[in-house]
């Protein structure tokens, strides 16, 4: 009996290891599938183009606002680094991105902040290759779509916190290739939980409504910080990103003409809001891609054979992954590398004469300095940096631009900040008029940097 009963159970556990070993092959298909090649592609992308990319001056500043998040275990709604603002009121909007950015830097410093920002482009991209694909249904069209997603947002791929939104409505109508489709129930269920649970989201944050208030304060009133700041500007169409922009659009509208296409109204409505922002302001070209790609994968999705699973081949695939990651490691930019990058771009060795020189303030310092400062020098105050809307509140960027254009008398900055010493950019044009006065001298230059220092008191200087 007992013989039978071991034979009877041998089919049972044969039936269990084959099913094992299915699983198993399925995983291994899953993991080394055409899309999950392409994937990998994209992270090998995002990492080949951001790693050179220690060059953004408001990183600094994100960096200090996590370490004074993470050390204080508190949310600074006041400014604490600049002299001029006279501790204006400010709206912490990305401090749980800033507590991350630091969180990296503690961990592994310089090499774990290009270690976030390969991460998180590597991400942006995947997910929009997944938001393609589930739009369109074609894998592999969906891969020219998350492309064009990373070209709008080559833009913004740095180390500094980004935030995003959707805005999506319903209706029901048909007016020739336009489609307004009437949602199932459940989908209005589950927008209306989103939606509920976002804006419940957005009131978490240490300031309250003035938080949310944030954007409309920026679009109404914040003028000179629109006007001046070179990401705010409107977007040049002569440039590699102005022309993608119409051939995107030319591309989608031309799908509807030629092929009657449907297009629906909320695709519309998006596109017409990604156009708008894309154009209006160079740094909002990153939220026209993710707008717009989806939208023109859906309508290319016919064009090109989809992805079969039973054709794929799964070695090569395998093989072309293990190359992409290799490249992803032998890409990855080590420590000499980066500290290359900061000290290309930064006042490095500059901080370092002023320190052990023990130069007094207060400072006069290069508006794209400043963050680089409030991070490596916090004992020195600054006057001026990336954080604008801080300096229009309290009324001082006005005064600032100017100064640094020249439509003010260059003397008269200075004395009412009794400013003692001055860091410039070694190509700024303050340079040459700050050595036409006689109350002032350079001390230090490098290739990227200029101090003066004042020999005459204040009240004397002309």
């Amino acid at each position: 009996m007992k013989t039978v009963q071991d034979s009877s159970k041998a089919p049972a556990e044969f039936g269990s290891q084959a099913s094992s070993h299915s699983g198993a092959m399925n995983a291994f298909q899953k993991v080394f599938s055409f899309p999950a090649m392409l994937a990998v592609l994209l992270a090998v992308l995002a990492v080949l183009t951001v790693r050179s990319r220690f060059d953004d001056p408001d990183m600094w500043w994100h960096l200090k606002m996590g370490e004074v998040i993470w050390t204080t275990h508190s949310i600074p709604v006041t400014d604490g680094f600049s002299y001029t603002t006279n501790h204006q009121a400010s709206i912490p909007h990305e401090w749980l991105s800033q507590l991350m950015i630091f969180l990296a830097y503690k961990g592994w410093g310089l090499s774990g902040l290009m270690l976030w920002l390969c991460l998180f482009s590597a991400i942006l991209l995947i997910a929009g290759y997944g938001l393609c694909t589930l739009y369109s249904g074609n894998a592999k069209v969906a891969f020219v779509g998350a492309i064009s997603i990373w070209l709008f947002a080559t833009i913004g791929l740095s180390v500094r916190p980004q935030l995003l939104g959707y805005l999506m409505l319903i209706f029901n109508f048909r007016s020739g290739s336009l489609v307004a489709p009437r949602w199932e129930p459940h989908c209005r269920r589950v927008l209306a939980l989103a939606m509920s649970l976002s804006i419940a989201a957005v009131f978490l944050n240490p300031v309250g409504l003035k938080q949310v208030l944030y954007p409309v304060d920026t679009m109404l009133h914040q003028p000179i910080n629109l006007s001046n700041v070179q990401e705010w500007q409107p977007t040049q169409m002569t440039e590699a990103r102005g022309v993608a922009l119409l051939a995107v659009l030319l591309s989608t509208f031309l799908l509807v003409v030629i092929r009657r296409s449907d297009l629906f109204w909320d695709e519309l409505l998006l596109l017409v809001i990604g156009t708008w922002l894309g154009v209006s302001h160079a740094r909002t070209m990153f939220a026209f891609g993710i707008l717009a790609a989806p939208i023109l994968s859906r309508q290319l999705s016919t064009s090109w054979e989809g992805y079969n699973a039973e054709k794929d081949r799964i070695w090569p695939n395998a093989v072309l992954i293990g190359i992409s990651l290799l490249v992803v490691v032998l890409a990855f930019p080590d420590g000499r590398n980066l500290r290359k990058q900061v000290e290309d771009q930064s006042p490095v060795k500059a901080v370092e004469f002023i320190k052990s020189n023990h130069l007094s303030g207060p400072m006069l310092n290069e508006f794209v300095f400043g963050g680089y400062l409030i991070w490596a020098a916090p004992e020195y105050p600054v006057m001026v940096d990336g954080r604008v809307d801080v300096y229009e509140w309290s009324g001082f960027i006005g005064e600032f631009r100017d100064w640094a254009t020249l439509h003010s008398d260059p003397n008269s900055l200075l004395q009412k900040y009794r400013v003692n010493f001055c860091l410039l950019d070694s190509h700024s044009p303050m340079v040459r008029t700050l050595a036409l006065l006689h109350a002032w001298k350079i001390v230090y230059s490098d290739n990227n940097s200029v101090i003066f220092v004042r020999t005459v008191p204040g009240n004397l200087a002309g």
